[in-house]
């Protein structure tokens, strides 16, 4: 079985970054979740970066995988390295920092530190922690900027990527802590 894959130069960094990942998203819509069985990869395109450019069969992925895979295939004109890979899945070995993807991101230019979603819809990617600096979750979130309600766009555990109205307020879902990057679209 063929798995889609959406061809690096088909993502125009002339849209905004929310527009730039649900296109790329398309094709992980419907995959399962997997803890970092092996085999899963988000190499399912073929993006600078990704470690093997793999095409998994297993049609899985997981928090960081997913959103790692997006942040890389949804601004190809970074020079991305298998170093940024690693920190941007905190569970690399060795061991990464709890938020070395959002400083990854960081140190890219692509976005900053802020301590809350932003009001204005801004695109943000949050590292939660059930207990102090253990990551548990990676995933993007926005703030609606008519409604204030906040959406999120995730591999869930059990489930698979899911998009939807957050069930609960970030800081009560991450006892333990969270950190916010925000990628602030650039004239």
């Amino acid at each position: 079985m063929s798995i889609p894959v959406l061809p690096i130069e088909s993502i125009d960094e002339r849209q905004t970054l929310l527009y730039r990942i649900g296109v790329a998203s398309l094709p992980i819509i419907g995959w399962k979740y997997s803890f970092y069985e092996k085999g899963v990869k988000a190499g399912f395109y073929d993006a600078p970066g990704i470690p093997n450019g793999v095409v998994t069969s297993d049609r899985a992925t997981n928090c960081t995988i997913m959103c790692a895979g997006l942040l890389i295939v949804a601004n190809p004109s970074i020079n991305w390295t298998l170093e940024d890979w690693a920190n941007l899945n905190v569970w690399a070995d060795p061991p990464r920092s709890w938020d070395s993807a959002l400083k990854c991101t960081e140190s890219k230019g692509l976005s900053e530190r802020v301590n809350e979603l932003p009001s204005d819809g801004t695109l943000c990617l949050v590292q939660g922690c059930k207990r102090k600096n253990i990551p548990s979750h990676l995933f993007w979130a926005f703030k609606h900027p008519e409604s204030g309600q906040v959406f999120i766009f995730q591999a869930a555990s059990g489930v698979g990527p899911t998009y939807g109205p957050a069930r609960k307020s970030i800081a009560s879902n991450y006892p333990g802590g969270y950190g916010i990057t925000a990628f602030f679209e650039k004239d």
